[in-house]
């Protein structure tokens, strides 16, 4: 089922996926090397721990630099006994308040981002000042901001203000629930954007000088979201959201900017 779900990415024109199952979610580095292999799709794996609620127990069982070497081992050498290596560290589960076990899986993250040069991706809590507490913590343990992806910015930062003042940090800036329409959101009282407002939310950002933060994504992470279950699939952006922004005036190269040119320069390896 996922080799065909990709296969209809790969129709539209895609040729890549990030995936960011982690520690306390079931991983399967195994399985992305099989599904690449039998689409031709590249498949970015993460790695890491998710939030406490899913992860604390394995969190709590190891030490902080058991965490660090272990992040190192999977981007050098292989996720766990796989010998798949991770090319990104995340995505690293944080609710609000932070939990200090998710404090401590971003301090080794932090740590490991300055041996190996990945990206680090966030899952950051359910509150407007959650991302500026996830990047406080890995700045002061030396992570680059630019280097790291604040995600789900459609559940979390809604008013624009917000999104410039976390855009004047520097770090990657993610919209990732493209494809999700309806603005019922189960997990806290905000109303979702719809695709239309998203873009107009990153045209803004894109104007004000921040076009190469910006990254987009659908966080398929439920069977109703998969073509196979009647949801839109991982094509969606291809299909349906870049003819809209042909539409609304958008340059084939900002289009490129999103698509190609910054997630290639986030998940290179520096």
């Amino acid at each position: 089922m996922a080799a065909a779900e990709l296969e209809r990415f790969q129709a539209a024109g895609g040729s890549a996926v990030v995936e960011l199952t982690v520690q306390g979610i079931a991983p399967d580095p195994r399985g992305l090397r099989i599904i690449s292999e039998r689409t031709g799709i590249t498949v970015i794996a993460g790695c890491g721990w998710y939030t406490a609620e899913f992860a604390g127990e394995l969190v709590a069982a190891r030490t902080l630099a058991q965490m660090e070497r272990e992040l190192v081992a999977a981007v050098e050498n292989g996720i766990g006994d796989s010998e798949v290596r991770a090319g990104i560290i995340g995505e690293i589960g944080c609710s609000w308040p932070l939990h200090e076990l998710e404090r401590k899986a971003l301090v080794a993250a932090a740590r490991a981002q300055a041996v190996t040069g990945a990206p680090i991706s966030i899952h950051p809590g359910r509150d407007a000042a959650a991302p500026h507490e996830v990047l406080d913590v890995l700045e002061a343990n030396g992570a680059r901001p630019e280097r790291v992806i604040i995600g789900h910015l459609d559940r979390t930062l809604i008013e624009i203000d917000d999104v410039l003042r976390l855009a004047g940090r520097g770090c990657g800036l993610e919209w990732d629930f493209f494809g999700i329409e309806s603005s019922h959101y189960p997990f806290a009282p905000i109303d979702l954007p719809n695709d239309a407002r998203r873009l107009e939310l990153i045209r803004v950002v894109m104007d004000r000088g921040h076009g190469g933060q910006v990254l987009i994504a659908h966080d398929i992470c439920t069977k109703t979201r998969l073509r196979s279950f009647g949801g839109h699939g991982y094509a969606h952006l291809l299909e349906n959201v870049v003819p809209v922004m042909r539409r609304k005036g958008w340059t084939e190269d900002e289009i490129d900017l999103l698509l190609i040119d910054n997630p290639r320069r986030f998940l290179t390896l520096s």
